[in-house]
């Protein structure tokens, strides 16, 4: 069982490492949107979607090692184990405060790259006009979509 907590232990410091990582790439990707720097922006994106993709792989990799040591992987049972190991608490914590500045970077980060869009969007409209009303498509049920407003009109 010993050998079990030190590998979950193990695991955890690499997820906190790539956390840190990702921290770092989101910061880079805020300072890309703020600039409007497109290939600083891919360079993050892409980044940032190896780090997620690794942590994906290996929080799947320790929810398998939890099961097999007859762990449940819901967020009750999981708490309640890491609190019954206490060299695993703080790591665990600090895990969980890690991914959450991460999640909460990342929102800041969509709202700062939704902003932008709707600038561009209203620029676009500024500098066509009436083009833009004129620039629809027809779905297959016969709806009609705006190419730059999103919002579908039955026809």
């Amino acid at each position: 069982m010993e050998e079990r907590v030190t590998t979950i232990l193990g695991m955890i410091q690499d997820e906190l490492q790539q956390l840190e990582q990702l921290g770092a790439v989101l910061q880079k990707e805020h300072l890309a949107l703020q600039r409007r720097d497109t290939s600083a922006l891919n360079s993050a994106t892409s980044e940032k979607d190896k780090l997620v993709a690794a942590l994906r792989s290996r929080g799947r990799a320790r929810m398998e090692l939890l099961i097999t040591m007859g762990v449940a992987t819901d967020q009750q049972s999981i708490q309640c184990y890491v609190a019954s190991m206490p060299q695993l608490m703080e790591s665990w914590q600090m895990l969980e405060r890690s991914l959450l500045e991460c999640q909460k970077q990342n929102q800041i980060n969509g709202m700062l790259l939704e902003k932008g869009r709707k600038q561009t969007q209203s620029l676009l409209a500024l500098f066509l006009g009436d083009q833009m009303r004129k620039a629809e498509t027809y779905d297959a049920r016969g709806y009609t979509s705006s190419l730059f407003n999103g919002r579908s009109v039955r026809v």
